[in-house]
């Protein structure tokens, strides 16, 4: 082997080790989070029927309740709720500027 030949090699292992590391984390990450979910959703100190499914309602739950946990991104849920009464209003724009 030539010495370009031995450092394209090794330039190739590295950009597959960096990705492989990548994609652990984000596994690692991904089930951290979704424990964390699951223990409050599923815990004994939270008890809560289930909404009833209404397709009037802008949120398809009776009462236009919500049920969604959102970690660390409240910004998010803005977004859904005004996308939601959006839809139910049949407008597409999302803002009115007047």
């Amino acid at each position: 082997m030539t010495r370009s030949s031995v450092k394209a090699l090794s330039v190739r292992v590295l950009l597959f080790l960096a990705v492989g590391f990548a994609l652990l984390l984000t596994v690692l990450e991904t089930r951290t989070k979704l424990g964390a979910i699951n223990y409050a959703t599923h815990s004994d100190y939270v008890v809560t029927n289930p909404p009833t499914i209404d397709t009037s309602s802008p949120t398809g739950y009776e009462l236009g309740r919500r049920q969604l946990i959102l970690a660390d991104r409240n910004d998010d849920l803005h977004w859904i709720m005004n996308t939601q009464e959006r839809i139910s209003l049949r407008s597409l724009r999302v803002r009115n500027v007047q």
